[in-house]
């Protein structure tokens, strides 16, 4: 019992100090000083805000009507709404980018957590193994992709499915099917999908090497736990992610996502092989992307220039045979993420599924730098009690390291003016002297800075003094938190101010005001307040026919960009309105001249043959007045005075109702992406409902799985 509660006190020891670093090393974030950036801003507040603005209305997220004249919002991936952090944020508090800045933390200390975790379980001391989950905070993959929350969020969960995973091979015991699939299933409904593929074979490469291992010892039964595991593994995922698989399957017949990605894009941003100098400056990274042929967020590859140096004795100290085929694998993952510069990442893209779905063969690296912070700790050496061998290996890896930055440090000064260093220059603002700054002061300083952290390392080890092993990762973790407070004004945070931005968006409207005007009336440019300057009519309420999004619907880019003239016409119009002018959609024009065309319907040939013969026509006391609107519904009231056409402004999608004066009413696809419908003359209630109990049914079964199964951990771990 006593054991117990001081292993209990160790890890809230360790999860403290964890907490202390990011704190520290995030300062900026962790105390709102500066604003996130990028993709955190334009990208995962606006449809955060969204999913939060909707629960705390009781309404279920399902549509989003403000971007690319509306989408089924519970379709596109880079929503997390089946997983429980939208819920339990979005229903209890709701999303604003103060709750982003804290989500960006808490993603962070999960991650360092998981990989202490995996290390301690792969046989790390417990000093090592907290040193790993430290290194990995600081990593980097992290610092680098500071934008992204899709990433860090998949990067956070990957080393809990490995953990767990792990001991589902080695114990042969079918109950870790069930916290692998958990994790699995948060890392999918929440993370970049990338992740969950390359994840994917990594973890059928592992079952292959432990089934050899069996099938070595004769362990047939052994074999056949690890199938019957892995067919339950796979079974308990595909339940809890069933609204994840059910909203593909109602989603790809309309969008492009299934047929892949060209091997052109599938190449985008590789880690090139001139990001490896990040191992040694990540600083450069940020300055001269031609010199990197990558975008920055991609070249960091760093987790520490003392580390490196540990991990160099990977290569010479003994190791099972299945710490070597980590190491294959993380070497295969490094070749593959340098893309375009070698033949790898093609041949993958060729031959393996889903290998063609996806774009950033940078984030291969990742799993290079999780396995060699992982084995790193497993083998790192005691630094108390360093045998002669070690002692001499260990010299060898921090001289070379040593002789590196020295090269660096002296190539980089003959480059410089020192007369005329950004850094310098106290007269300009801190931003505007990062901005100044050149690719060759950022390899000069922080080579130099380098070499300072590693020298005391040095000295350390040849004269064997004492509490090495206390120093030491003290001097890891202060290099690396110097390394991010480098990196992070440029690819975490911005020169803005949160505090501001929450203010502006507390000053746009609150709920879903009726929408008003034409849809050409407004432009996501109007709703610019920096640093958001994407998908902005999330939060003015306006309809917009823009949006950033990986999301988007094949009718659409049929309308928009095969029809750009009609499309223009079409958006002249309320969201709902009415029209007389019907045409056969066989006969669109490719242009258009006239304005008065921007009421024309043009409708399939079965829906056209059928109203043809009916006589339409507009009269001036032709009215609409919408009574109550919301992201799944609009009611509106409407007097005709003779029969017409209703055209309703959002894309036409399985799922859309409509109830006229209480019936169901036939809903027509007009225009090639929007809705119509026939009206008889006379006073109507018109109601336009998005339903999908389908969906509904999908995420109460998961919900439902997920909460037995987090009974039954419980439950178990208490008894």
């Amino acid at each position: 019992m006593l054991k117990a509660k001081e292993q209990s006190f160790s890890n809230l020891k360790i999860g403290l100090i964890y907490l202390m670093i990011v704190v520290i090393a995030y300062w900026p974030v962790t105390f709102l000083a500066f604003s996130l950036k990028w993709d955190m801003i334009d990208v995962v507040l606006p449809y955060r805000y969204f999913a939060g603005e909707c629960l705390q209305n009781g309404i279920f997220p399902l549509w989003n009507p403000y971007q690319q004249m509306g989408y089924p919002f519970y379709a596109d991936m880079q929503v997390p709404l089946w997983n429980p952090e939208i819920w339990i944020i979005g229903f209890l508090f709701g999303y604003s980018n103060y709750t982003l800045h804290f989500l960006f933390l808490f993603y962070l200390l999960v991650a360092g957590w998981g990989v202490f975790r995996l290390s301690f379980y792969s046989g790390a001391k417990k000093e090592n193994a907290f040193l790993a989950g430290a290194v990995f905070m600081l990593s980097g993959f992290f610092t680098g992709h500071g934008q992204a929350m899709f990433s860090i969020v998949a990067a956070a969960w990957t080393p809990y499915v490995l953990l767990f995973y792990l001991k589902l091979l080695d114990s042969k015991k079918i109950k870790y099917s069930i916290p692998s699939a958990i994790f699995m299933y948060l890392l999918i409904s929440n993370g970049y999908q990338t992740f969950t593929i390359i994840l994917s074979y990594f973890l059928l490469f592992i079952t292959l090497v432990k089934i050899l291992e069996n099938y070595a010892l004769k362990d047939f039964k052994g074999i056949g736990i690890i199938f019957m595991g892995n067919l339950i593994f796979a079974f308990l995922t595909a339940l809890l992610c069933l609204p994840t698989i059910v909203s593909l399957l109602q989603s790809s017949p309309f969008t492009d996502r299934s047929q892949g990605l060209p091997l052109e894009s599938a190449l985008l941003h590789p880690l090139s092989p001139r990001s490896l100098l990040s191992l040694l400056v990540p600083f450069a990274t940020v300055k001269n992307p031609d010199f990197f042929k990558t975008d920055m967020s991609m070249a960091n590859a760093y987790f520490g220039v003392i580390m490196l140096a540990f991990s160099l004795m990977l290569f010479f100290r003994k190791k099972p045979v299945f710490h070597w085929a980590l190491l294959f694998f993380a070497f295969l993952a490094l070749i593959a993420s340098f893309g375009e510069y070698t033949p790898l990442r093609a041949f993958l893209y060729h031959h393996l599924p889903l290998m063609n779905l996806f774009r950033f063969p940078s984030y291969f690296s990742y799993f290079t730098i999780l396995l060699i912070i992982v084995l790193t700790a497993v083998h790192f050496p005691d630094l108390n009690n360093l045998q002669k061998e070690n002692r001499f290996f260990l010299i060898v890896s921090f001289s070379f390291i040593l002789m590196l930055l020295f090269i660096l440090l002296v190539y980089s000064s003959l480059k410089l003016d020192f007369d005329h260093i950004s850094f310098f220059n106290s007269n300009d603002g801190f931003f505007k002297i990062l901005q100044a700054s050149s690719f060759m002061e950022h390899v000069f300083f922080q080579s130099f800075i380098h070499i300072l952290f590693i020298i005391p390392v040095v000295v350390w080890i040849v004269f064997r003094f004492n509490k090495a092993e206390r120093i030491i990762p003290i001097l890891i973790i202060a290099e690396m938190c110097l390394a991010v407070q480098f990196n992070l004004f440029y690819t975490v945070v911005s020169h803005k101010k949160p505090v501001e931005l929450h203010a502006n968006i507390k000053k746009l409207p609150q709920a879903f005001p009726l929408p008003e005007g034409k849809i050409s009336d407004y432009s996501e440019a109007e709703g610019i307040f920096l640093p958001v300057w994407r998908n902005t009519g999330i939060f003015s309420k306006k309809i917009s026919h823009e949006g950033f999004s990986s999301f988007w619907l094949t009718s659409y880019f049929d309308l928009f960009d095969d029809h750009p003239e009609f499309a223009a016409l079409c958006l002249q119009n309320n969201i709902l309105y009415l029209s007389d002018q019907v045409r056969n959609a066989k006969n669109l024009p490719d242009h258009f001249t006239d304005s008065s065309s921007r009421t024309d319907v043009y409708l399939n040939k079965t829906d056209y043959e059928l109203l043809a013969s009916d006589s339409l026509k507009m009269s001036s006391k032709d009215q609409i007045v919408i009574t109550s609107f919301s992201p799944v519904q609009i009611s509106a009231k409407i007097h005709t005075a003779h029969p017409l056409l209703l055209v309703f402004l959002q894309s036409s999608f399985p799922g859309w109702k409509l109830k006229v004066d209480g019936n169901n009413t036939r809903i027509m696809n007009a225009n090639i992406l929007f809705m119509a419908a026939y009206l008889d003359k006379g006073k109507h209630i018109v109601t336009f409902t998005y339903e999908n109990r389908t969906i509904i049914y999908a995420f109460i079964i998961s919900s439902s799985f997920l909460f037995i199964f987090l009974l039954y951990l419980i439950f178990r771990k208490r008894k």
